[in-house]
């Protein structure tokens, strides 16, 4: 789709990388000082934090603890640290153009040059498809090999970071010393340009046969490569063929995904899958003065639409997979997008993010082009309309998602999310059937999320993480067994309809269960039932069938709110979890949470409640669970 476009009609609009200008360069002095001096005080301050910066070291030990102790973090967080301090020293030079930055810059372009790899630890092993077989040590190195480069999605961050900084800066670069960018396309080229266009066979790029699933690898990084050869290869028809073949990559991606937009990654992770995509998509736009434009494609406007479906209130979102509940949007892009596939409701979403933040003039990202963007709408986002649209159904039917509301205006009321799926969607956790309800726009019952990346996280004792696991979701168990991991464990004979003032999603769970667990049918339907008078409800039924008379089932729920328990029921700050057949025992648990990431959405805290049922001579079981409010006042919880 898209490089057949571009090849047969598009390319000849783009300018030469002499010519080209997608965002004003230093030099453009009006279109700087043009910026609103709120922004412009804002980033100037983020500058002067890095001026005489020491850039810390990154120590061959440091990398290898990855495959030491599976610590991920230490590496990433230095190296992440470095490429805010650049991004921030370039944007405030662009603002002042004063050389006062300029030494702090050019430490920082020589720094990064002098790395061995701009691989993170994790992805270091992660070569061309049968590269590992015929160079073995490369599939357990815990150094980087300089003569094999790897392109993963922070090597192609980095080689995107030192485009634009030549792009919004060369001439200031220049007259320090012509080295400087030399250095620069000496280092882009072999790290990435040159492995590029040498390899088809890297599992992101989707021409391969590969287990791998594409996932927001493929746009995270094609965007950046993307920057890369717009922005700085001189060499017209290696550039334009480099081009065909990230869009034939992209093609890949969007053919792969589904056709209702959906992102089973979840919503922190649509960032680098739909919004990467918008990010490429964008480059091509504005490079070519928007005669390239690729966003009237129903699938490329549902990609974008779902961040909105998925959208609670506030910073809360449905945060099925590896996501948090509290997601850290760039509502600048949201909004453009939004612009571009002309989705009204998108817009407000965005525009109302943004007016909540309190930190407007700041873009906390490693990649300029996002800042830039930041900067040149910052003024048309302080104008617009803040007001959200909100959907009071909304059902993805590939993704098997439905949301569902109590009210189409404000945040008050209740909101239920329910999915079905399978367990083998990218950043998978076991949860086919599970559900979380908010109310006036805070947590009542949650998906938990995921903790900090490790070793385990995507490796073969990923699920022997406890926040992965069908257990800590608000899912059965039967007789002791949890659900299975792999696309076979899936739900089947879903449904989902809008029956006057109900939502109803309904799903067949036996699938997701090893046969091990016995059970022959397990039919959830998960119910918003809408009434005025702030009787609104959610009710979840369950009923199964078992291959023998004797079960032991337990219901859980994962919860922020301590639970009190009354009598059978749950009373979870203004709710009542009520169960229309009293349990054998109801469990409360305390989790204390360790976890950094896991604590700044949730705190020190969470809960899982477990209502234990036993079948005795009964091959069946069936059961009603409500969730209705008691009174009238908010859940009292900040994250």
């Amino acid at each position: 789709m898209l490089a057949e476009q571009f090849e047969e009609h598009l390319w000849q609009h783009l300018p030469s990388v002499e010519t080209i200008q997608i965002y004003p360069s230093i030099d453009d002095r009006q279109a700087w000082e043009a910026l609103p001096e709120q922004v412009r005080n804002v980033w100037l301050s983020q500058g002067e934090e890095y001026l005489g910066y020491t850039w810390p070291v990154l120590p061959a030990t440091l990398f290898m603890e990855f495959l030491r102790n599976g610590n991920r973090t230490r590496y990433e967080n230095i190296s992440f640290d470095r490429r805010k301090a650049l991004t921030a020293l370039v944007m405030a030079e662009c603002l002042e153009s004063q050389g006062r930055f300029l030494d702090d810059i050019v430490n920082g372009i020589w720094s990064m040059c002098e790395e061995t790899s701009w691989v993170i630890p994790a992805h270091n092993t992660m070569q061309p498809v049968g590269l590992t077989e015929r160079h073995p040590h490369l599939a357990t190195a815990s150094l980087p090999d300089k003569e094999r480069p790897v392109i993963d999605l922070f090597a192609a961050e980095t080689g995107a970071l030192l485009a634009w900084t030549i792009h919004l800066l060369q001439s200031r670069l220049d007259a320090v010393s012509p080295l400087l960018i030399s250095r620069i396309n000496q280092e882009v080229r072999e790290r990435l340009i040159k492995p590029f266009l040498e390899h088809d066979s890297y599992s992101w790029m989707g021409f391969c046969d590969s287990p791998i699933k594409l996932n927001n690898w493929n746009p995270w990084i094609n965007s950046n490569l993307l920057a890369i050869f717009l922005l700085m290869e001189p060499d017209e028809e290696l550039r334009h063929g480099a081009i065909v073949k990230i869009l034939r990559s992209l093609d890949r991606f969007i053919d792969a995904y589904p056709e209702d937009g959906g992102c089973d990654e979840g919503p922190a992770n649509w960032g680098r899958a739909g919004g990467s995509l918008f990010d490429a998509l964008e480059l091509l736009a504005l490079a070519s003065g928007r005669q390239i434009s690729l966003y009237d494609d129903t699938k490329i406007q549902a990609m974008g639409s779902y961040i909105q479906k998925m959208h609670i209130d506030g910073a809360y979102f449905v945060n099925f997979a590896d996501s948090p509940a509290v997601v850290s949007l760039l509502p600048c892009r949201v909004y453009r997008y939004g612009t571009r596939i002309d989705d009204i409701a998108m817009q407000a979403m965005a525009s109302n993010y943004f007016h909540q933040s309190n930190d407007k003039e700041l873009t906390f990202s490693r990649t300029p082009m996002h800042v830039l963007l930041n900067l040149f709408m910052y003024s048309e986002l302080m104008q617009a309309d803040t007001k959200p649209i909100k959907q009071l159904h909304c059902w993805m039917p590939d993704t098997e998602i439905m949301c569902a509301r109590e009210r189409e205006e404000g945040s008050g009321g209740i909101f239920l999310a329910a999915k079905g799926g399978h367990n083998g969607e990218s950043h998978n956790h076991n949860d086919v059937g599970s559900f979380m309800v908010y109310a006036d726009g805070e947590p009542v019952l949650i998906d938990i999320g995921v903790e900090e990346y490790s070793a385990a996280t995507f490796g073969p004792d990923r699920y022997t993480i406890w926040t992965m696991q069908s257990g800590y979701h608000n899912l059965p168990s039967v007789n002791g067994h949890s659900q299975q991991p792999g696309q076979s464990s899936r739900a089947t004979a879903t449904t989902c309809l809008e029956q006057g003032r109900v939502s109803i999603l309904s799903l067949e769970l036996a699938q997701a269960y090893a046969q091990e667990a016995g059970i022959r049918s397990w039919r959830r339907t998960c119910s918003l039932i809408r009434e005025s008078s702030g009787r609104s409800r959610v009710v979840i039924v369950e009923e199964a069938e078992f291959q023998a008379g004797s079960n032991r089932i337990e219901l859980h729920f994962m919860t922020l709110l301590r639970p009190e328990q009354r009598e059978g029921e749950v009373i979870l700050g203004s709710f009542a979890l009520q169960f229309g057949e009293k349990p054998y025992k109801i469990i409360i648990e305390t989790l204390p949470i360790n976890d950094r990431k896991l604590a700044k959405a949730w705190g020190q805290q969470l809960y899982r409640i477990t209502a234990r049922f036993e079948t005795v001579h009964s091959h069946t079981f069936k059961l009603s669970v409500t969730l209705s409010k008691i009174e009238k006042c908010r859940a009292q919880f900040t994250p």
